[in-house]
């Protein structure tokens, strides 16, 4: 197996997982009920897939503003729009998470390409914190008018790195994004654990186990 990029997904991947920012607390003082909520949005979101009538994945594919996605949800849920208000979603206090940080920077310094590939949106796609100097690739799905599990999003961040989906390892911290990735060609790591799935990747790319410090430059 011979690798030549690195891609990551954004969320849970690239930063820490979601559960650091969408605690008990950030419901309990917008007197939401998570377990309410969470059939509320079933609906909505749908599920790992790419249904084309799922009002989530819509908007991420930049089909349908972000106003339209709070406003289905404000019908539901008075208040709980705020979970995608960018101003006040969890989504935005999502730190980048240092070890994934350490591995592209490594991984560039190393002479391989890194790339992103993440699902997102539409309206909140301002609040990344890349620097896309750093990147050979930036895909966010509402941008490109694709999300992922579809093939073709794969494809065509492979194009933009000039790389074929066989030469490619890919991070995510959802299952059913890795598998579409393996359905290209693609090695995928499943993020469960940050520190092992750093581990492994490193492990495949015949990285030293510490990194080299600094950014990605």
């Amino acid at each position: 197996m011979t690798i030549h990029a690195v891609v990551f997904d954004y969320g849970g991947t690239l930063t820490e997982p979601y559960r650091t920012a969408f605690r008990p607390e950030y419901y309990e003082e917008r007197g939401l009920d998570m377990l309410a909520l969470r059939e509320v949005l079933a609906p909505l979101l749908g599920h790992d897939g790419d249904a084309a009538d799922v009002l989530a994945h819509r908007c991420e594919r930049g089909e349908v503003e972000l106003s339209e996605m709070v406003a289905a949800l404000e019908a539901r849920v008075p208040g709980a729009g705020a979970l995608f208000d960018p101003k006040d979603s969890p989504f935005s206090v999502l730190e980048l998470n240092p070890d994934m940080v350490a591995l592209a920077g490594d991984v560039r310094r190393a002479g391989l390409k890194v790339g992103v590939l993440s699902n997102i949106f539409q309206g909140m796609d301002g609040g990344y914190q890349l620097d896309p100097d750093e990147w050979d690739a930036i895909v966010l799905s509402c941008r490109v008018g694709m999300r992922k599990p579809n093939p073709a999003v794969y494809r065509h961040v492979c194009e933009l790195i000039g790389v074929a989906p066989r030469e490619v390892l890919y991070l995510d911290d959802f299952e059913a994004m890795c598998a579409g990735a393996s359905a290209v060609g693609m090695t995928a790591i499943r993020v469960r654990d940050h520190k092992a799935a750093v581990a492994e990747a490193r492990g495949l790319l015949g990285l030293p186990a510490t990194t080299a410090g600094g950014s990605l430059r």
